[in-house]
């Protein structure tokens, strides 16, 4: 069964996050992703990108 815990990490390619969480492939990976969270990893991925993780 896929680890489908693990949320994509910014900076990694969507395809590599999709087989590294057990899916066979990324249009699987993002149908699921959508339907679980409300939005598309690429999106997730995006804001992941923008957010500071040092406190302000």
């Amino acid at each position: 069964m896929p680890d489908r815990t693990r949320e994509p990490a910014s900076g990694i390619p969507l395809a590599q996050a999709a087989v590294s969480t057990g899916f066979s492939d990324q249009a699987h990976f993002n149908r699921w992703f959508k339907r679980t969270y409300g939005i598309t990893p690429g999106t997730f991925q995006h804001a992941a990108a923008g957010m500071s993780m040092t406190p302000s």
